[in-house]
């Protein structure tokens, strides 16, 4: 778990960080935050005793998640400029069905029925398809930090996963 910790740590980078950008730190403490609640959701996924199936319920947990992000989104961006056309539908689509709702049923589905730990040490894996998602497609250059933070989140899984140090 200490590796990937440290290998967040310098996809954050607190020291080339610019400390003075209050949006910034923002968005940042809101990603924490975000992390602090996904693993409360999971030690609660553990315990629940589900009345519905996760995936009975995936629907309509995206679909009120789509109408309180699309509010909060228009008022505090204003209305969207959208070209629609096929493209942007499949987009669309494509975003909320497999992207979230098939995403967080699958997330659901291995909480409830795996330990926590195995679960945190699959979502760990996120950042680190991240940056090589950025590496390798969008054509980011690699940086010593972004490099460290692979190796160090690959390592704390492998770690995690096979139970030695």
């Amino acid at each position: 778990m200490g590796l990937g910790i440290l290998g967040l740590v310098a996809i954050f980078n607190p020291f080339t960080f610019d400390w003075g950008d209050r949006g910034a730190v923002a968005g940042n403490a809101l990603l924490l935050l975000a992390a602090m609640l996904w693993a409360a959701s999971i030690v609660h996924n553990r315990g629940h005793a589900w009345r519905s199936t996760p995936f009975q319920l995936a629907p309509w947990q995206a679909l009120l998640a789509a109408v309180l992000l699309t509010l909060a989104a228009v008022s505090i961006e204003g209305p969207p400029l959208v070209s629609w056309n096929g493209r942007s539908i499949a987009l669309l689509l494509f975003a909320g069905i497999p992207g979230t709702a098939l995403a967080y049923w699958a997330a659901a589905v291995s909480s409830s029925e795996l330990p926590a730990s195995t679960t945190s040490l699959g979502l760990l894996g996120t950042p680190a398809v991240s940056v090589a998602v950025a590496l390798l497609l969008l054509g980011e250059t690699p940086t010593f930090p972004l490099v460290l933070a692979l190796v160090l989140l690959i390592g704390g899984i492998a770690v995690g996963a096979t139970g030695r140090a």
